[in-house]
């Protein structure tokens, strides 16, 4: 499978050497000898103007998986999570399966209790007989998919908790990132307890796609619930191709007092028209725009990348 195929390209190294702040437009070049092909550096430059010209504090990484191509801007930015965390604590959960301690067949059980949480779900619509069970990929159809924070909060107790997802995502070597509560707890002040950087989240994309950190079986599952997310279609797929293939994981938080949105996120992986895959993760935050028009920029980006890497050789 082409997700483990890719497990020999060595890019975290080279993406440390393309981070930068949206002040200092100008590239660092990338150390790889098919960049010429597709030189980051204009891309770089196109994007940081861009979030220049918006006055927004915005974070973008991205990574084309097989070049090993990379950029970021305010890659090393700590930026709330809000739901892009269902991602990792899904492979966190697909690990411990296929690691052997949980069975595959097991069920996600819920409860009258885990539907008291105060927060938008279809799940009590779709089983209005309580409780019932959910197979794995029924789950993350609901916590991928819908965002659904009801199934995450007991996805979460299956991981061990959020301590557990964090403790393993920093063993794959990615540490930029922050686990620290699930979404009963999550409060107004305590958003940024589940952060990531941009740069984490696009490597956390690449070992999830290219290193074959899940069997094909816990890969498969994930990468479905991704591409055939109904949330967030006007975010990264928002100006692709009607046909374009993407699988991505939404972010959003509510509004505070001054009607400013906290976060505003999607990350995810572009197949390309060449069979080619990149990377790309968008964190928006502290935005006083409309939901459309943080939406609208996070496309716009998305848009950038497709085009660049569309390019005909």
């Amino acid at each position: 499978m082409l997700h483990k195929l890719l497990s020999t390209i060595l890019i975290s190294a080279v993406l440390l050497t393309s981070c930068g702040n949206a002040n200092t437009a100008s590239s660092v070049p990338v150390e790889d000898s098919t960049t010429a092909v597709y030189p980051t550096g204009p891309l770089r430059d196109k994007i940081a103007a861009y979030i220049n010209a918006k006055h927004l504090n915005v974070g973008v990484a991205i990574m084309h998986l097989e070049r090993g191509d990379t950029l970021s801007v305010n890659g090393h930015e700590h930026y709330a999570m809000m739901s892009v965390c269902k991602f990792p604590q899904a492979i966190t959960l697909l690990h411990l399966v296929d690691s052997g301690k949980l069975s595959r067949d097991v069920k996600v059980h819920i409860t009258p209790y885990d539907l008291t949480q105060a927060t938008r779900s279809s799940l009590q619509k779709d089983h209005p007989k309580v409780p019932f069970d959910l197979s794995i990929p029924e789950a993350l159809a609901y916590s991928i998919g819908q965002s659904d924070n009801i199934t995450s909060n007991v996805i979460f107790v299956m991981d061990g908790g959020p301590a557990a997802v964090e403790a393993y995502i920093h063993s794959l070597g990615i540490t930029e990132i922050g686990v620290g509560t699930d979404y009963r707890h999550m409060r107004n002040d305590s958003l940024y307890r589940n952060w990531i950087t941009p740069v984490a989240a696009a490597m956390l994309l690449h070992k999830f796609y290219a290193e074959g950190i899940l069997s094909d079986t816990s890969f498969t599952t994930l990468w479905n619930a991704m591409v055939e997310a109904p949330n967030g279609k006007d975010r990264l797929r928002g100006l692709l191709p009607a046909d374009a293939v993407i699988g991505h994981k939404t972010g959003t938080s509510g509004r505070d007092a001054a009607n400013i949105t906290t976060a505003f996120n999607d990350i995810g992986i572009m197949e390309m028209p060449d069979g080619s895959h990149v990377a790309v993760a968008v964190f928006i935050a502290k935005s006083p725009l409309a939901d459309e028009e943080n939406a609208r920029t996070i496309a716009e980006i998305g848009k950038m990348v497709w085009d660049h890497y569309s390019v005909s050789q």
